[in-house]
């Protein structure tokens, strides 16, 4: 009987250990990214150090990121190892080996230009961690020449007055003459109140894009994007594909992005673009994007960077939500039948436990029954 009670123990030990095995309990781990610069407000020629840090609640190996900087106020002068920044794009795959739960790399700037600059983290990766932390961080770089000092006050030289609009480090004015410049098709023009002053306007028909015409004593009138509730103006990004012209229009309207596309960056002929795309995936290179067409259309595209080519990309209507879902059963189904070859499996096992079990029962049983005789 001891013999039995000794096997018995060792078959629920076994089966103990098994359990553990295909069934582990493991914690969601949280992942935090920041953006620290060694100074928020700096002067035309001076440098700029940005500390990028990615904090885990456990061990992390590589950290991967897309982030954007405002190329035409600030140049990148150098970075760590790993990280590439050109253009407005950054890109970095940083590993920390597994050291710890922090991981962290900079990019040295240079300002060129004076404006309003954003550092962005617009998607990261790290391990196989859920978490995909954003951030951002604004700077600030001014323009020297553009002041004067008076009697120990700085103050605005007197070629500045309330109607000068610096961009990019270039002055302009708040013009109601659009002449020499082209009102894309579907602007509207309205009025609105600029600066406290009444200002023709071109709103587009369908989304809350209004564009305002700037003139500049030496390169003439220029349309840009004017966003009422900052009062601030924004370059009009223009694309061209196929001998056709596209206006980027990605900051007007976001709820039409499937679940499974997550925010990044590219460059697009010369240029920064924010979009969304399929992280590690076949389908990495297909971005998705928002866009008015040469006729003035709004609508959502699928531009191909492998390509270089755009087309319209179409929703399909909830009675084929079977289709659109299609990926994510995919992978539910996948998942269960992993679930379902790891419970055959400890039932084989169990199985073959109880089997065993039961026949040493009956041989010691016959065995005891031979010694009575």
């Amino acid at each position: 009987m001891k013999y039995i009670n000794k096997i018995t123990v060792s078959v629920l030990s076994l089966i103990v250990l098994l359990s553990t095995a295909c069934f582990p309990v493991s914690a969601v781990a949280t992942v935090t990214a920041s953006i620290k610069v060694s100074s928020s407000s700096v002067s035309i020629g001076d440098t700029v150090i940005a500390n990028y840090k990615f904090d885990a609640s456990e061990t992390i190996y590589v950290v991967k990121m897309n982030g954007t900087y405002n190329s035409s106020v600030l140049r990148a002068e150098s970075s760590d190892e790993g990280v590439v920044a050109n253009g407005g794009i950054i890109t970095a795959t940083v590993g920390g080996g597994g050291q710890g739960t922090e991981i962290s790399f900079s990019v040295t700037f240079k300002a060129i230009a004076a404006g309003d600059c954003k550092l962005t983290v617009l998607g990261s990766e790290i391990d196989e961690l859920v978490d995909h932390p954003t951030a951002s961080v604004n700077i600030n770089v001014k323009n020297p020449s553009a002041e004067s000092s008076s009697g120990g006050d700085t103050n605005v030289s007197s070629a500045t007055s309330d109607d000068d609009i610096l961009i990019d480090g270039i002055k302009y004015k708040l013009s109601n003459n659009s002449s020499g410049v082209n009102i894309p098709n579907g602007f509207e023009e309205t009025t609105y109140v600029i600066n406290s002053k009444e200002m023709s306007v071109f709103k587009h028909k369908t989304v809350d894009m209004v564009l305002v015409c700037l003139n500049n004593a030496s390169t003439g009138n220029k349309l840009f994007v004017y966003d009422k509730e900052s009062s601030t103006f924004s370059g009009l990004i223009e694309l061209a594909f196929q001998d056709r012209k596209y206006i980027v229009a990605n900051d007007y309207k976001s709820d039409g992005i499937p679940a499974n596309y997550v925010k990044t960056a590219i460059s697009i002929q010369d240029i920064s673009v924010t979009l969304w795309h399929i992280e590690n995936s076949e389908l990495s290179d297909f971005h998705l994007l928002y866009l008015i067409n040469q006729e003035g259309n709004f609508g959502l595209y699928q531009y191909d960077s492998t390509e270089s080519t755009v087309q319209r990309y179409v929703i399909l209507p909830t009675d084929n939500s079977e289709l659109i879902n299609l990926e994510a059963e995919n992978e539910s189904l996948s998942n269960s039948l992993k679930t379902a070859r790891i419970v055959g499996g400890v039932f084989v096992v169990l199985s073959s436990l109880l089997i065993f079990l039961l026949v040493v029962s009956m041989i010691v049983s016959k065995k005891n029954r031979k010694y009575k005789h």
